[in-house]
């Protein structure tokens, strides 16, 4: 059995709820087994693609063990069924259970909603100093839903309300980069402590288990609190929004830091290709500045002088809740 799969059966004993603990641990079984079980479901409306999912790596300074395999670590729940996530597509009311030890990519493309991508990743590669000084408890393991909140007719003085789009993050965290064409209807996220509206911006939630709150960083934008209108996120800030309790800025360069780093890796680095090996690296820049004419090596460069050429150098919207 994988580590993935392995890590997976706790989470359906307990976190996909009594109803679906059988349907998971089968499905884990058949993947086990080296089972690729098909699901049909009835057409509705794609919200996305699933198109990436890695093992956890590691940051310098922060040993992370890193899993042989994360190709089983995510599924989407549909209904009561369960499809392995990766290369899947996202429709309405999917949810996402995300196993520890691994990132997703979700990338969207939703008119008149907006588009752009949900990096979720359930487990920080870094519980040091800011981290570890302000959240209590952080999940091994990641929920996340996608929804449609309905819109409203205009009556009266009252306006009308265009249908959002909603990500609600249960478990983990989620790094969003988001775009709405429409000023409207910002990306809405569900998370403990309180609603938030984004409309064209970089933002990160983490969500601390043991008190019901979240950790809130913008990295580009702007971000409004629902419950709050006057609060408005400014790039670089960092805010704890707990429930029945005021949004407290707990901004500092420690804290800045860390979640720079955690952005970067999960949005960026852990996508990246590989790098050759040194030695490998020193031989394709070999051959590459060379040719090979009847079985004699030449060295090509454009000095002319037979020698070798030298070396040259948007805003969101938070909803939390009760």
């Amino acid at each position: 059995m994988s580590n993935a799969i392995r890590d997976a059966v706790p989470v359906c004993r307990s976190a996909l709820g009594s109803s679906l603990a059988r349907a998971c641990l089968t499905l884990l079984a058949l993947l086990s087994a080296g089972a690729r079980p098909t699901v049909v479901w009835a057409q509705s409306t794609r919200v996305g693609d699933v198109n990436g999912v890695k093992p956890l790596g590691q940051l310098t300074g922060c040993p992370t063990p890193r899993p042989s395999n994360a190709s089983n670590a995510a599924l989407i729940l549909r209904g009561a069924q369960l499809i392995p996530a990766m290369g899947s597509i996202v429709y309405l009311d999917d949810g996402l259970r995300i196993m520890k030890r691994a990132d997703v990519r979700v990338q969207v493309a939703m008119q008149p909603y907006g588009r752009g991508a949900f990096y979720l990743t359930p487990t920080l590669l870094c519980r040091r100093r800011g981290f570890g000084k302000i959240l209590s408890d952080t999940s091994d393991t990641g929920a996340y839903d996608v929804s449609v909140e309905a819109g409203s007719a205009a009556v009266g003085a009252v306006a009308a309300k265009p249908s959002l789009l909603v990500l609600t993050v249960e478990t983990g965290a989620a790094l969003i980069q988001w775009t709405s064409p429409d000023t409207a209807r910002p990306l809405k996220v569900y998370a403990p402590g309180g609603p938030v509206l984004v409309k064209g911006t970089e933002l990160a939630i983490i969500v601390d288990s043991a008190r019901k709150a979240s950790l809130v960083y913008v990295r580009e934008g702007v971000v409004r609190l629902e419950r709050h209108p006057d609060v408005r996120l400014q790039p670089g800030q960092i805010f704890r929004i707990e429930e029945n309790e005021p949004p407290a800025d707990v901004s500092d360069e420690t804290l800045r830091s860390e979640f720079e780093r955690e952005f970067t890796f999960h949005s960026s680095t852990v996508w990246q290709a590989p790098r050759l090996p040194l030695w490998k690296r020193k031989s394709f820049y070999a051959v590459a500045g060379a040719a090979v004419v009847g079985g004699v090596v030449v060295w090509r460069n454009n000095n002319g002088d037979g020698k070798p050429a030298p070396r040259r150098s948007g805003a969101i919207t938070v909803h939390i809740p009760l």
